[in-house]
């Protein structure tokens, strides 16, 4: 295989959002490991281009007058994509993208293709269009595509049901080596992201409960909010950080509590520099169809951050946490959920480094290592 034949395209757009860098960091590694040059094509608002290693990253400028998610935006993604699948042998994709490797495939035959699916698009309607159009997609694909990864083992599984078990592996959500060794000099990072008064607020000795990442209100940031807002006393604060759509709603609810800060969204290096003064996360998810085999990557950090957190009680999130005992589980996030979870904050322990053993088996390298592994079977 000579250089650059391996393209990685991914529709999500992981170099706008905060925990993107997770997985571009476990993809530098893993072009490491292969010794050639990879060229990552990430879909964003900006148009940019850099090199870590042996990674080369383009970021491809999307048109402003497009809403992310609409037809015409993943038509105009699709047609991007086409064109590059059919300059290279391998391709690693994510979901959305499956159309047009299809195509690819079908005009130049022998390229080989793994179908990342980072999340199932599911309604919870069974015969929801896009709930019908994904397994009908799934099922027409198991022709053309070589792979197909899910994060848990629920998800493979499920999957599979699509495509075949010889098809499908499992690849988890990365955890980002700064949350297994923070970096130094904290005060200074948090002086140049943070202002005066929310330094303050972190430093302080108030109870501070961390959300962080996408912030959506489909992953029920608004139960969330709504929920600290009637169960937290004055001592009690909701730390946020990130963006997304549900940005508004936060800060509609901050400016009607006074104990929910919203402090920005700051780059993944950051973040561990965040947990140290905190007391608690929450990383909790509806149950529902597309959530329910997930894994999301706070969950990861906060169990490397040895921080207690409110999770939800789903069967991918049980998986990834395993025996770690800062887990406070609850199904509905209410006023009752929380208010608990806050009582229990200062029982809740992992004197055994439980959490931190279990987060490393999600290093970024060690998902580098399997993906690799993935890759050579097609080489």
């Amino acid at each position: 295989m000579s250089e650059k034949e391996l393209l990685i395209v991914a529709s999500d757009m992981w170099l706008d959002r905060p925990h993107g860098a997770s997985i571009i960091k476990m993809l530098e590694i893993f072009s490491k490991l292969l010794h050639k040059d990879v060229r990552l094509f990430l879909f964003s608002w900006e148009e940019r281009e850099e090199r870590r290693g042996n990674l080369i990253i383009k970021g491809l400028k999307l048109p402003r007058n497009l809403k992310e998610g609409s037809s015409s935006f993943l038509l105009h993604q699709m047609s991007r994509s086409l064109d590059l699948f059919k300059s290279t042998d391998l391709v690693i994709f994510d979901y959305p993208l499956l159309p047009s490797f299809i195509l690819s495939k079908i005009i130049k035959r022998d390229i080989r293709g793994i179908s990342l699916i980072l999340s199932r698009p599911l309604r919870n309607n069974p015969l929801h269009p896009r709930s019908i159009m994904y397994r009908f997609f799934l099922f027409i694909s198991r022709a053309f595509v070589d792979l197909y990864t899910g994060i848990t083992p629920y998800e493979v599984n499920d999957i599979a049901k699509f495509v075949g078990k010889n098809k499908t592996v499992l690849l988890p959500s990365p955890l980002a080596p700064e949350f297994l060794n923070p970096p130094g000099g904290c005060d200074t990072i948090l002086g140049k992201y943070f202002s005066i008064n929310d330094i303050r607020l972190l430093t302080s000795d108030k109870n501070l409960l961390l959300y962080h990442g996408v912030l959506d209100e489909r992953r029920g940031l608004r139960n969330i909010l709504d929920s600290f807002g009637r169960a937290s006393s004055p001592e009690d604060y909701l730390v946020i950080l990130g963006k997304g759509e549900g940005l508004p709603l936060v800060k509609r609810y901050a400016e009607k509590y006074p104990n929910i800060r919203y402090m920005g969204s700051v780059p993944l290096e950051v973040i561990p520099c965040v947990m140290k003064h905190v007391s608690a996360g929450i990383a909790w998810l509806p149950d529902e169809p597309r959530w329910r085999f997930q894994l999301p990557t706070k969950i990861l950090e906060l169990m490397a951050s040895g921080k207690p957190f409110l999770a939800s009680d789903l069967p991918g999130i049980r998986w990834a946490v395993g025996g770690c005992p800062l887990a406070f589980y609850t199904h509905d996030i209410t006023p009752q959920a929380l208010s608990s979870f806050i009582k229990a904050l200062s029982d809740i322990k992992d004197d055994h480094g439980i959490c931190l053993k279990r987060s490393k088996d999600f290093s970024a390298e060690n998902v580098a290592n399997m993906l690799y592994s993935y890759v050579k079977r097609l080489l």
